[in-house]
């Protein structure tokens, strides 16, 4: 059997919150990524930056709109992702 790689997406959930998204055929994998996008975003102090609220595909990221824009919450998380997906490779 051939496992798919996962793939991610950033989407935003309300004016609120945004929702990262891991799609994969090994779930094993997928929970260890969103979890290692949860400890990795939680060890940064991103001003506006809520809860986190990992669950089994994807990872719940609160903020206050009035303190940081979705779209720059999601570009970060996009990074933290690639730096953590790179870290694991090597």
């Amino acid at each position: 059997m051939v496992l798919l790689s996962p793939t991610f997406t950033v989407v935003n959930i309300g004016q609120t919150a945004v929702r990262a998204i891991v799609s994969g055929a090994d779930k094993v994998a997928v929970r260890k990524r969103v979890q290692a996008l949860a400890d990795m975003l939680g060890m940064y102090d991103v001003p506006g930056r809520g809860r986190l609220v990992p669950a089994n595909d994807s990872l719940l990221v609160e903020f206050d709109p009035s303190i940081i824009e979705a779209s720059a919450l999601k570009r970060l998380i996009r990074v933290i992702d690639a730096s953590a997906s790179s870290a694991d490779c090597n």
